[in-house]
């Protein structure tokens, strides 16, 4: 897959870029994963808890469905992630605002197979929304299915703006 979509334009606002660093943090941080998958010319996403472990993105799933069927046939994925987000309510509704910071990737997803790394991979989804590991190995034994997306390109974006909790 290549680094960057090809028909990905620049960044509109470049000044309001994340950072790689700043980029990861989110990553860390974040709680829901919004999967963006195609089949023919029908897009479809679905959010998912996720784990952030080693530059992947580790989700799990049924053993059957939509979200499995679609990355069978088309393993390209695009996914978000929003970090802080705030409305800031204005006088006028062109005064209002919003604060944000958010992540946007692209990559290829798959079935992780590998027992040590299902194992994994579950750890890091327990570890991202500080959950207890104890169920883990009825988790492995079950139908539980572990994904494992490898980001080809990340970027970010952030509307930089003092935060009302800061400004107060």
């Amino acid at each position: 897959m290549p680094s960057r979509p090809p028909w990905l334009q620049p960044m509109r606002r470049a000044e309001r870029a994340l950072d790689d660093h700043e980029i990861r943090r989110i990553l860390r941080e974040g709680r829901i994963c919004r999967v963006g998958l195609c089949h023919e010319d029908w897009p479809y996403v679905v959010p998912m808890n996720y784990g952030w472990s080693d530059g992947r993105i580790y989700l799990h799933s049924a053993d059957r469905g939509t979200k499995l069927r679609l990355m069978e046939c088309n393993p390209r994925v695009c996914f978000e992630v929003t970090g802080a987000a705030e409305v800031v309510p204005g006088t006028t509704a062109c005064d209002a605002t919003t604060r944000y910071e958010s992540v946007i990737g692209w990559g290829l997803v798959h079935v992780v197979r590998d027992e040590a790394e299902r194992r994994a991979g579950l750890r890091a989804l327990l570890a991202q929304h500080a959950l207890p590991e104890a169920g883990l190995p009825e988790l492995l034994s079950s139908s539980v299915i572990v994904l494992r997306i490898d980001p080809g390109f990340l970027s970010g974006k952030s509307s930089r703006q003092t935060s009302v909790a800061e400004a107060a």
